[in-house]
């Protein structure tokens, strides 16, 4: 995988399994940080974000 940095020069190329071990990391720290967020369910998974929300907001 390839990132592209925010000044747009330079690129780090990343292996496939640093990106998914590192994105578990971040779900584990997301999880203590509000671990009562799943239970909560403040999430149902059909949130609108963007455009499409607007759109269904003037409906």
């Amino acid at each position: 995988m390839t990132k592209t940095h925010s000044d747009k020069k330079t690129q780090k190329h990343y292996s496939v399994s640093d990106v998914f071990s590192r994105m578990g990391v971040a779900m584990e720290e997301l999880l203590q940080a509000a671990p009562h967020m799943m239970q909560d369910c403040k999430f149902e998974g059909n949130e609108l974000h963007g455009k499409l929300k607007e759109k269904q907001k003037a409906a």
